[in-house]
């Protein structure tokens, strides 16, 4: 995994983004991220952020699963 990655990981983390969102938006497995999130401290259920969060749907971004831009 790039350091891009990792960073963009920690962000969409912060964010509150799930594993599986953030696997799906980058292109990697739902265990990679996991791996990644566990490793950097970046665990845990996002469900209680969620409920603070207004009911407007968060949008993934997208990323160049080439070059993660």
């Amino acid at each position: 995994m790039t350091e891009q990655q990792k960073s963009i990981i920690k962000t969409l983390r912060e964010q509150n983004f799930s594993y599986n969102a953030i696997a799906k938006a980058m292109g990697v497995t739902v265990a990679t991220v996991k791996s990644y999130c566990q490793r950097a401290g970046l665990a845990g259920n996002r469900k209680e952020a969620f409920k603070s969060q207004s009911d407007t749907p968060l949008e993934l971004p997208t990323f160049c699963r080439c070059c993660d831009t």
